[in-house]
C-alpha cells in the first residue's frame, strides 16, 4: 500500500513537471516517467485480481480479469521502457542508431512485450493435467520474452547514456537505466530480495523525476 502511495506521489510530480517543461522529447520523458510509476500501481491490482481469482485461473472470467489487470502492467512497462530508449537514441548528437533499435528493435521489442502478455495469459484449463509441463514451458517462454525486451532496452539506454553531453539528460539517462534494471530485478527475484529492488526502484524513479527539471527555474516539486 505505501509502495503504491509512493508511486502515485511519483506520477503526480512527472505530471506536474509536465505541465512546465517546454519541449516536447522533454514532456513525452515526464509522462512515461509517470506512466511507469503507475505501472506499480498496476502491479498490485494484478496481485490482488491473482489473489481474488487465484493464481491459477480455472473460469474464462478469472482469465479476463487477470488478463486485463495483467494488460495494463504489461502496456506501462512496454510504454515507459520504449519511449525512453526511443528519445535517448534521439538525444544523440551524430543521430546514430543503437543495436538496430530504430531500424526495427523497438517494433521486435513490442512484439515480444505481445508475445509474452499472449503466453503469460492462456487460459491454463487449455492444458489438461497431462500437459502440465507444456504449460508451465509456456509460461516460462512468456516470462523470457518479457527479460529480452528489457534488458535489450538498458543495453540500448545504456550505450546512449556515454554518448550524450548534457549533463542533466545523462543524469536523467542514467536514473532510468537504473530503475528499468530495478523493476526487473524485482519482478523475478525472490520475495526477501524483492523488497530491496523495490525501494531501489522508487528511488531511482524519484530522481528520475527530479533530474528532468532541465527548462523551469521556478517549479516547487515539494
Amino acid at each position: 500500500m505505501a509502495a503504491s502511495a509512493i508511486a502515485c506521489y511519483i506520477a503526480f510530480k512527472a505530471l506536474s513537471l509536465r505541465k512546465a517543461l517546454v519541449d516536447h522529447p522533454y514532456r513525452s520523458r515526464a509522462l512515461w516517467t509517470a506512466v511507469g510509476a503507475l505501472t506499480l500501481v498496476g502491479f498490485s491490482i494484478a496481485g490482488y485480481t491473482d489473489d481474488v481469482f487465484g493464481q491459477v485461473a480455472s473460469t474464462y472470467t478469472a482469465v479476463v480479469a487477470e488478463a486485463t489487470a495483467w494488460g495494463f502492467v504489461f502496456l506501462g512497462l512496454y510504454g515507459w521502457v520504449a519511449s525512453n530508449a526511443n528519445v535517448a537514441v534521439d538525444a544523440d548528437f551524430f543521430n546514430r542508431d543503437v543495436l538496430f533499435w530504430k531500424k526495427g528493435g523497438n517494433k521486435a521489442a513490442l512484439a515480444m512485450i505481445v508475445g509474452a502478455f499472449v503466453l503469460d495469459n492462456l487460459p491454463p484449463f487449455w492444458f489438461s493435467q497431462a500437459n502440465q509441463v507444456y504449460y508451465d514451458a509456456v509460461a516460462t517462454a512468456g516470462d523470457v520474452l518479457l527479460i529480452i525486451v528489457m534488458a535489450y532496452a538498458i543495453v540500448v539506454i545504456s550505450i546512449t547514456f556515454f554518448r550524450i553531453v548534457d549533463r542533466r539528460i545523462k543524469s536523467y539517462t542514467l536514473w532510468v537505466a537504473l530503475s528499468i534494471a530495478s523493476i526487473l530485478a524485482f519482478g523475478f527475484s525472490p520475495a526477501l530480495p524483492g523488497g530491496v529492488f523495490l525501494v531501489a526502484w522508487m528511488y531511482c524513479m524519484y530522481r528520475a523525476v527530479g533530474a528532468l527539471a532541465i527548462r523551469t527555474n521556478n517549479l516547487n516539486l515539494s
